[in-house]
């Protein structure tokens, strides 16, 4: 992905109500980003309709689709730590 396109995407899930947690090099300078923090539901925008199909296409998807069942229930992000 291009710096830019991985910029608004850190933007957009900052609005949500994500966290983004960056690598820092020994001289304190932010050399990349290093996790992206967000609930499905809300990276997604809090659309069950999309949700529903992102869902629908993880089943159908080859492999094990992970954690199916707890990340199918809409949650919202919180920021309290509980």
């Amino acid at each position: 992905m291009e710096t830019e396109e991985i910029k608004a995407i850190i933007e957009r899930v900052l609005e949500r109500g994500g966290r983004v947690k960056n690598l820092f090099g020994a001289d304190g300078k932010k050399i990349a980003y290093y996790q992206i923090n967000a609930t499905y539901f809300s990276a997604l925008g809090e659309d069950e309709q999309k949700l529903r199909l992102a869902r629908a296409i993880q089943l159908f998807m080859p492999g094990h689709p992970p954690d199916l069942v707890p990340g199918s229930f809409r949650r919202q992000e919180r920021l309290c730590g509980c």
